[in-house]
């Protein structure tokens, strides 16, 4: 099992879910079920932060393309990814999560989108 870690943090009207280390299968049910509660609490800005995050494995991608769309669609929240570098901008558009959801540089920048 890889080593991973997440985070979720509530500013005002937004939350932001850190991702540390290794973003495959189990990272990603661990960040629906982190996710779940808050979107229930109908908290639907959220900022992903892969700054901290070394790579996204295939399975991880698919857990965050499913999370993210169904933040878009059926809560018609708002996503934001930030901290990421040219590899993982490169996995996420050809998954297509970019550029269905907004991309900042860093999470200073990303807390700006919601303002």
């Amino acid at each position: 099992m890889d080593s991973f870690e997440i985070t979720v943090q509530e500013l005002e009207n937004v939350v932001i879910f850190g991702v540390k280390g290794y973003f495959a299968q189990e990272a990603g049910d661990e960040l629906r079920r982190r996710a779940e509660p808050i979107l229930k609490a109908e908290k639907f800005n959220i900022i992903v932060d892969l700054s901290a995050c070394s790579i996204i494995s295939s399975p991880g991608v698919a857990q965050l393309m499913d999370l993210t769309f169904s933040i878009l669609d059926d809560y018609k929240g708002k996503v934001v990814i930030c901290g990421l570098d040219a590899l993982k901008t490169k996995v996420l558009k050809l998954a297509g999560i970019i550029p269905v959801v907004e991309t900042c540089e860093n999470l200073e920048e990303s807390k700006e989108f919601f303002k």
